[in-house]
This record gives structure tokens, C-alpha cells and sequence, in this order.
């Protein structure tokens, strides 16, 4: 059993050591995009939900989940 558990160990290692040798030698490759970027990223502070069904939705969910009893909610985790 401790035969096994060694060559695996091994191989792990070995593999291991590939990947960084073969990380080192490459330059890494930047790629440069075919077509212009039309999106970009942007905080989420900047992001504010306004009046409509998703914020509906939202407020709703969260007077059911204050409904909820927390013992309830946890009686799965309990057991």
C-alpha cells in the first residue's frame, strides 16, 4: 500500500515539474483582439437598481425571507 501511495506521489512531483519547466521556457504569447473591444468592465458600486420588476422582486424576496424561522432554515445542518 505504501508502494502505491509513493509512486503516486512521485508521479505527481514529476508531472508537477513539467508544467513549471514548460512555463518557464515559453515566453508567454498576448494575443492581440481581430475586432475592437465594444465592452468594457466597470465597477459594481456604479451599478444601481431602479423601480421595476426586478427590484419588485427583490423586495419581495426579502420579506419572505424575514417571514422564514431561522431554526427552520437551519434544522438541516443540525442533524
Amino acid at each position: 500500500m505504501k508502494k502505491h501511495i509513493v509512486i503516486w506521489v512521485l508521479m505527481g512531483l514529476l508531472a508537477e515539474s513539467w508544467a513549471v519547466v514548460a512555463e518557464s521556457t515559453q515566453p508567454k504569447i498576448k494575443v492581440a483582439p481581430k475586432t475592437p473591444i465594444e465592452a468594457y468592465a466597470f465597477n459594481l458600486h456604479d451599478v444601481r437598481l431602479l423601480d421595476g420588476p426586478f427590484r419588485a422582486a427583490m423586495e419581495r424576496d426579502a420579506i419572505y425571507l424575514l417571514t422564514l424561522e431561522p431554526d427552520r432554515l437551519l434544522a438541516w445542518f443540525r442533524k
